[in-house]
């Protein structure tokens, strides 16, 4: 099975493993950068909700300088945005009905975790998940941090050629 291409500059970060020669990681740098997308079409779609549309707007505006999104991530933003305005509706459900709760079970009431806690585990794991691919978490961030910084040392080798 072939490896998943990854750009130049993760490869480089991974260290280089299959031997690319500075051409060709100066070829594939341009051609990346000649794929750069627009980031004008960045609005909440309609069918977001209240809490998904604040969201969204915010990580919009906070990654804005940091060049993170183009139009090609909207979809995903969307869904990310209304993944996580179920995240906060769940959890604001558990606390307004307590952690435990009552529940019946075999004609009897039994006291017993909140039955949404598996709900909101499920949902925290598809944020984090798509957090990573928005670049979005902390560690997501340190990443792209390490691919600047490689970039910038990149771009001096280069001078030379």
């Amino acid at each position: 099975m072939a490896n998943t291409p990854v750009p130049i500059d993760l490869a480089l970060l991974n260290g280089n493993t299959a031997k690319i020669s500075k051409e060709e990681i100066l070829r594939r740098k341009q051609s990346e950068k000649a794929l750069k997308v627009a980031k004008d079409k960045l609005k909440p779609p309609i069918w977001l909700g209240k809490i998904a549309k604040k969201e969204f707007k915010y990580v919009v505006n906070e990654t804005d300088t940091i060049d993170l999104l183009s139009n090609l991530d909207l979809h995903v933003l969307a869904i990310y945005c209304n993944v996580y305005e179920q995240y906060v509706r769940c959890t604001n459900r558990i606390i307004n009905d307590g952690i435990m709760v009552e529940a019946n079970k075999s004609s009897e009431t039994v006291v017993a975790a909140h039955p949404l806690f598996v709900k909101q585990d499920k949902l925290f794991d598809q944020l984090r998940k798509m957090q990573t691919d928005l670049g979005l978490s902390p560690s997501a961030r340190a990443r792209l941090a390490m691919k600047m910084t490689v970039e910038d040392k990149e771009e001096g080798e280069f001078d030379d050629v």
